[in-house]
């Protein structure tokens, strides 16, 4: 088994925007060097100052160096069979299989991330950057925020964690992400999971034929779908026979990859997502009205319902119990009838609570239409919502500099977008004409609700 460690110079931190300037290869059989290999690349593109100071590389340095198509071919080589290995791979990987991709060529390798190693052989560091950790392990690093400088040092860090760990058993682990092969989807493969992103988001199953079968959501994309090929549940079988290819969509904010998981679901239903839907919410609260006119409230299993222009679904619940105790708490709070809100089979027999004065008589026609009609309003309209006032949720955005803004009016979901933190206090002020509008959908509201209370959000009122 043998290693490429691998270190990069870029121009910026985005593999989408910007190129490599140096890189260096450290062919390593995890107790010694085998070969090294460098260059420096023309990156065709301007070096801001901020990475010629870093790194000490200029425009002059790199005038004559060869852009990477001229290398592309003899870096294949140099890493034919072996696992890529860096220091936060991600980073590497992603700008070395972006350089390719430019080109027309697909690079893809085992990868093993020394950051991820570190962090599982060494979890009492203070810190896990390159510079701490060396300093701390005794690793000296002549020319840092170098290519080659800085590959000898992860390769030395590499070798010291494979003296304290059998070195097998971290690969599966890590390299292999816990993930049997044999479990693997005929077209994907490791190095189609291990290029997912890291990040927090959502990722779309598809079949052969490109219909999404499953959504799902993540704080780390790559993790979740890879625990999808290494479970052994039903789900986890029914998808290693489904899945043909994988997308995904970067969220940065958790909230939003809740929203847009939970939208998505229910736009395109797909096979997996519908069948587990139907077992986690079973129950539905809906609303409808009488012969006489009145509002009336019933539970059912979704199952059982037959949805018709006159009745209106209020909210959905995993459990019977948590349906009844919800209509209960509304029921008192708005003095509601109780033949009114389990159905209305006994409508025309006074309630207990109308024997007792505390109901008004809906029940038998006692009280006037409108009046019950009005209460029972405000019971609807807290079912189908669980957010009060209007207000903006401040989160994360997909990358340094942006923010993710999620818009409550009324007490529902309105949307949600994105924007630069620089032109965010600005828009305000206009946040209709920036933020995305979508449909209604009360479910949003809920998972907002139980989001806020689990969690410590940024809200400005509006």
């Amino acid at each position: 088994m043998q290693f490429a460690v691998i270190d990069i110079e870029t121009t910026g931190g985005n593999a989408t925007n910007n190129k490599i300037i140096e890189i260096a290869v450290v062919v390593h059989d995890g107790q010694k060097v085998i070969k090294t290999w460098e260059s420096l690349i023309n990156p065709e593109t301007y070096i801001p100052s901020g990475i010629t100071e870093l790194t000490g590389i200029t425009q002059s340095m790199v005038a004559d160096a060869p852009k990477f198509y001229e290398i592309a071919k003899e870096l294949i080589e140099v890493t034919e069979n072996t696992i890529f290995v860096a220091h936060n791979v991600r980073f590497d990987y992603s700008f070395i299989k972006s350089a390719f991709s430019d080109l027309g060529y697909t690079f893809t390798r085992k990868q093993l991330c020394t950051i991820q190693l570190s962090k599982k052989i060494f979890p009492s560091l203070p810190s896990f950057g390159l510079s701490a950790i060396s300093q701390h392990l005794n690793i000296h690093n002549p020319d840092r925020h170098r290519a080659m400088g800085d590959a000898m040092t992860t390769a030395k860090l590499m070798e010291l964690i494979f003296k304290e760990v059998n070195a097998i058993d971290v690969i599966d682990d890590l390299v292999n992400m816990g993930i049997k092969e044999s479990k693997l989807p005929n077209n994907l493969s490791l190095q189609d999971i291990q290029s997912l992103p890291d990040t927090c988001g959502i990722y779309y199953f598809k079949d052969e034929n490109g219909n999404i079968v499953y959504i799902g959501k993540s704080k780390n994309i790559q993790k979740r779908v890879a625990s999808h090929f290494s479970d052994y549940t039903e789900k986890a079988s029914k998808l290693q026979r489904l899945v043909y290819d994988i997308d995904f969509e970067e969220t940065g904010s958790e909230l939003a990859s809740l929203i847009l998981e939970s939208y998505q679901i229910k736009k395109i239903m797909p096979e997996v997502n519908k069948a587990q839907r139907a077992k986690t919410y079973q129950y539905i609260i809906f609303s409808y009205l009488n012969n006489k006119g009145y509002i009336c409230f019933d539970i059912k299993q979704k199952k059982d319902f037959k949805k018709n222009k006159k009745v209106e679904i209020l909210s959905e619940y995993s459990k019977i119990t948590i349906a009844k105790s919800r209509l209960n708490a509304y029921r008192q709070e708005f003095n509601l009838c109780d033949h009114l809100m389990e159905g209305d089979s006994l409508f025309g027999i006074p309630c207990f609570h109308y024997k007792i004065k505390q109901c008004a008589g809906a029940c038998c026609s006692k009280e006037e239409v409108t009046s019950y009609n009005e209460r029972a309003e405000l019971a609807k309209l807290k079912l189908n919502k669980s957010l009060d006032g209007s207000f903006l949720i401040i989160d994360e955005g997909r990358t340094k500099g942006e923010k993710c803004i999620i818009a409550i009016q009324n007490g529902r979901f309105y949307g949600y977008d994105y924007i630069e933190e620089e032109l965010f206090q600005d828009s305000l002020g206009q946040w209709e004409d920036f933020i995305k509008k979508y449909p209604e959908n009360g479910e949003i509201n809920q998972i907002i609700s139980r989001y806020m209370t689990k969690n410590k959000v940024t809200t400005i009122q509006i």
